[in-house]
């Protein structure tokens, strides 16, 4: 089991955060919502459901995809750039042709996320087990209004839907 003593080091050295699901629904999510704030992708997964890590994993993935298009990628490049200021061909090329993580460091920059957006709704289940959360993100200078579900598990609370 190489997991475990991976994670007593990393526990041990303090200088690496790992984010764990919390007891509550609200710590596992305001511990997403600055996870991507910070646009730190290895904090925000163990937060998530298998369901949820390949659903970022394929917006991803298909952002990346966009990136290479001979067609979409400049076109995209050159809104980006509108936002944040000129890129280097490396940022864009890493965040085309690189992790995950480099894909989402780019949108984070691009499309910033609040620590703490705005709460428009709650819905709770009748056995407590899921909760949906609506919450307002500025997005392209507007308010974009999102849905996460977050399930209770033996080890905590985790989100099961998530967008990006």
């Amino acid at each position: 089991m190489l997991c475990l003593p991976v994670c007593l080091m990393l526990l041990a050295c303090g200088e690496e955060k790992v984010e764990r699901p919390q007891a509550s629904f609200m710590g596992t999510f305001e511990a997403a919502m600055q996870a991507c704030h910070d646009a730190d992708l290895d904090r925000l997964w163990p937060l998530l459901t298998l369901r949820a890590q390949e659903g970022v994993t394929r917006t991803l993935r298909d952002w990346q995809k966009r990136f290479r298009d001979p067609e979409e990628g400049p076109y995209l490049r050159g809104l980006i750039e509108e936002r944040v200021g000129t890129l280097s061909d490396e940022a864009f090329d890493r965040a085309a042709a690189g992790t995950i993580q480099d894909a989402f460091r780019l949108m984070i920059r691009a499309d910033p996320r609040p620590a703490k957006p705005t709460q428009t709704g709650i819905e709770i289940s009748k056995d407590g087990a899921t909760v949906k959360l609506r919450y307002v993100i500025p997005s392209d200078g507007q308010a974009r209004t999102v849905v996460a579900t977050l399930v209770r598990r033996d080890s905590g609370w985790y989100l099961d839907e998530f967008w990006l």
